[in-house]
Formats: structure tokens, C-alpha cells, sequence
């Protein structure tokens, strides 16, 4: 919860060469309910369906987890773009922590983000066609009621764009997270589905916001 156009790179994590964040993000960090859960985005293209799967968490005070737990392109894990990687966000002290999980590396930013920056929801506006192609015509916005899921409330919205693209999502008031969501572009040909899953209520593991023992500073980037 949880580009992403695709979606919005998580900008604090790009130092990490090997990995490519490009679709998944922390939940905002806004004081909602606390929570843990498993979020999955499948982005199916015109050859090949890329498989990202991550664990997302939030305390009672906004600080969020995020790590990037597996990511495959046709079912097949590709060494040379993915390697485990997690970010950890401290909304009281402001520190942004990217962990690089497979050299055991670590590094501390200050940062201080705007909420709706990490609100892990696809920006409906991005999946209508490109300009040289889109109609005059606005887009066409519904209401599709309440639903639960995973026991939790969610708000649903479809919206329609005149050249056939679509976007469609179920978010939680409560949580301040988009719990599952649908975009289907027409140019370029473009599906991705978002789903929270495993979702737990309540504050998460401290160990997850915490450096693992054994890590050690990253270092310095050299420009």
C-alpha cells in the first residue's frame, strides 16, 4: 500500500543500483490506522507480465516499511534486475533508511516527504492516452459504492477515458491505502492490477523498523 508513466521511482531508494523500485512504494506517511500486509502489482505488457510482490507496514505514529520481497518478468527471477531491498521511514524524526538486503548495506537520509507521495495508488490521469491521441472529450468518473475487503472498508471509483483506457479502484478511507486497483491503457497497451493482501491491523513488528544486526553503512556515492 503501494509508480508508478509507469508509476513514481521511489526517489531514496535509487542508489541502489541493482534494484529497479520502479513500482512499488511505502504507504503514505499519514497517522491512519496501523497496519501490515502484502501488496502485489502485476503489469502485463504486449510480451512479457512482471510479477511484484513486497511487504508494507505503518505505525500508529506513520513511520512505514516497505521491502521488496520477490520480482519476476514471465515467471523467471532475473538476478541482473532484482535484489531484495527495503526503506524504512521515520515520521517523527524525519529519517529515511534504505537497506540494501543482499549486500547488507544501509543508509540514513533526512527526508521529509509529502503524504500523498507515497500513497500506493496508480494516478488514473497517467493511464490516459498519450496527448497526440487523446480526445477532447474528459474523462467519465463513477462511484461503484462500499465493498469489504480483507475486513476492511473500501470506497470503489471507476473512471473511463474516451479512447478505451480504464482505471478502477478500491481504497480505505481508514488505512489511507488503495487495497486493489486495475488500470487498463489502451496506448501503449498496458494492464496492471494492484492487491492487498494478508492484511493485519494493528502496530507491526518493531523489528521491521529497525537496521538488521550486521549491516553496515553504504558507501558515499560518488558523482
Amino acid at each position: 500500500m503501494l509508480t508508478m508513466n509507469r508509476l513514481t521511482v521511489i526517489a531514496a531508494i535509487v542508489w541502489i543500483s541493482t534494484c529497479s523500485m520502479t513500482h512499488a512504494q511505502l504507504p503514505p506517511p499519514n497517522p491512519g490506522a496501523p497496519f501490515t500486509a502484502v501488496e502485489t502489482r502485476t503489469t502485463t505488457y504486449a510480451d512479457e507480465v512482471v510479477i511484484e510482490t513486497a511487504t508494507i507496514a505503518r505505525k500508529s505514529d506513520g513511520s512505514t516499511y516497505w521491502r521488496l520481497d520477490l520480482r519476476t518478468w514471465n515467471g523467471v527471477v532475473n538476478p541482473k534486475h532484482f535484489a531484495p531491498a527495503a526503506a524504512i521511514y521515520d515520521s517523527r524524526k524525519h529519517i529515511l533508511t534504505t537497506l540494501d538486503l543482499s549486500a547488507n548495506l544501509y543508509r540514513l537520509e533526512k527526508k521529509t516527504f509529502a503524504p500523498q507521495m507515497y500513497t500506493p495508488q496508480i494516478d488514473a490521469r497517467s493511464f490516459a492516452a498519450p496527448a497526440d491521441v487523446r480526445t477532447v472529450a474528459a474523462p467519465l468518473r463513477t462511484g461503484l459504492g462500499v465493498r469489504k475487503i480483507d475486513g476492511v472498508d473500501a470506497v470503489g471509483s471507476a473512471t473511463n477515458y474516451a479512447d478505451g483506457s480504464s482505471f478502477e479502484e478500491w481504497r480505505s478511507p481508514t488505512l489511507f491505502i488503495t487495497l486493489e486497483s486495475t488500470s487498463d491503457r489502451i496506448s501503449p497497451k498496458e494492464k496492471m492490477t494492484t492487491a492487498i493482501t494478508k492484511l493485519t491491523l494493528g502496530d507491526p513488528d518493531p523489528a521491521l523498523f529497525e537496521v538488521p544486526g550486521g549491516f553496515l553503512p553504504a558507501p558515499a556515492s560518488k558523482h
